[in-house]
């Protein structure tokens, strides 16, 4: 099964299913493979995976964003 299967098997749309399939294969092809297709390995150990889930901003400030997602916050550079 191709990567963009496996992804879209998960319930990725395949616009989502696509852009991530080309994140994870650039990744292994620069060597990276703890950002590549073990990303699809680790996603499918998952049980709560929602592939429709988009962060919400919760602060938009001058110096930077933060967005929830997942009850987790994460801080962006808003240059």
């Amino acid at each position: 099964m191709t990567a963009l299967e496996r992804l879209e098997k998960l319930g990725f749309s395949e616009r989502d299913a696509r852009t991530l399939a080309d994140h994870f294969l650039d990744a292994e092809a620069r060597g990276k493979s703890g950002h590549g297709l073990s990303r699809i390995d680790w996603l499918e150990t998952l049980p709560d995976i929602d592939p429709a889930a988009r962060p919400q901003r919760a602060i938009a400030e001058e110096g930077y964003e933060r967005d929830t997602s997942s009850g987790k916050d994460t801080v962006r550079s808003a240059t």
